[in-house]
């Protein structure tokens, strides 16, 4: 049988957490006017990845990782999670599409990409290579952030580069706290009896992290800096994932200080006229996600190395390329799509 090791009771948990994360990014990351596309565009992905890889695996055509027939709450939450990184990725210029690439698009991102980095990064190469990544799901918060930053770098200019007050209104900040949750329910290897406190940990880190940004914004001065607590908790989940084997009085200072160091790069990044919202993606995501990425080189006791330190640096700038690589080939799919504002 193909079953996840979570009870019921906790897919549950993760699967409202998915939901109330899809929920947040469309509240911040989207405007009012798009919300039937991003309605239907959600409702079109679920419905057709899930016959999608259904079909698959009854066929027996090939095996599909985080696809549970017996278990159709964890398969959902599963695609709940590719869809709304999708999402996350795509902010800056899916708005900017025309309804027929808007949906081939994110079919792309939640169909293809992000399944082979989920085949790659648990049972293929980088899963063999013993790639270090305790919650699982490092791989998915790397690829948006990726996403973000060939879309501001090649497609800037849209509507969504203007930029945004800094007492912006953070409405969709309260979803995104159970991220923690519905992330970590993408890891086979996360069990019952740690499921509840790695979550609790990851929450606790992002705090800390959006209070070290939070801290750096009041100190310097108001009018030059901005905060938004999304940017400093995704940084503070994102390298948490990674951050295998450290107490939590250990992590906690370090979450501080990556939320400090990441309020200077964000306003940098908004220096050279980036918007606010991809800066914030790319700082909490891509950023944190490749200090997660070699932070056990730096925190974890030499016992713990699966291999020799130089070959661990390797294999780590290995699972962080092919992220980057594989992202920017399919975000590199829009130039196929002319860029049109809707009528």
């Amino acid at each position: 049988m193909n079953l996840h090791p979570l009870q019921p009771e906790l897919s549950m948990i993760g699967f409202i957490s998915a939901i109330l994360f899809l929920i947040g990014i469309f509240n911040y990351f989207y405007d009012k006017e798009f919300q039937s596309d991003f309605i239907f565009i959600s409702l079109f992905y679920l419905v057709t990845s899930y016959f999608l890889f259904y079909a698959v695996t009854v066929l027996g055509l090939c095996q599909v990782p985080f696809f549970y027939l017996e278990q159709p709450i964890v398969s959902l939450t599963n695609l709940i999670l590719f869809l709304g990184f999708s999402f996350l990725g795509a902010n800056s210029v899916l708005p900017e599409l025309k309804m027929k690439f808007q949906v081939p698009y994110i079919l792309v991102l939640g169909t293809v990409l992000f399944p082979i980095l989920y085949w790659i990064f648990h049972i293929g190469v980088l899963a063999n290579l013993q790639f270090a990544d305790r919650g699982g799901f490092l791989s998915v918060c790397l690829a948006a952030g990726s996403l973000v930053w060939f879309h501001e770098t090649f497609f800037p200019g849209s509507g969504q580069n203007e930029k945004v007050p800094t007492n912006q209104s953070d409405s969709g900040f309260p979803y995104l706290i159970f991220v923690p949750w519905a992330c970590l329910v993408s890891s086979k290897s996360i069990l019952n009896e740690v499921y509840l406190n790695l979550g609790l940990e990851l929450l606790l880190l992002g705090g800390a992290s959006s209070f070290g940004f939070f801290l750096l914004s009041k100190i310097r001065k108001p009018e030059n800096v901005s905060f938004s607590p999304i940017i400093g908790f995704l940084s503070g989940i994102t390298f948490g994932s990674a951050s295998n084997g450290l107490s939590l009085a250990l992590l906690l200072p370090l979450g501080f200080a990556l939320g400090v160091l990441l309020q200077v790069f964000h306003q940098w990044l908004v220096t050279k006229l980036w918007s606010q919202k991809a800066a914030c993606l790319f700082t909490g995501l891509l950023m944190a996600g490749a200090a997660g990425v070699f932070s056990p080189l730096l925190t974890w006791q030499r016992t713990d190395f699966p291999h020799p330190p130089l070959i661990m640096l390797g294999v780590q700038a290995i699972g962080l390329l092919t992220v980057f690589l594989l992202s920017s080939l399919s975000a590199s799919l829009l130039f196929f799509f002319r860029k049109q504002s809707k009528n």
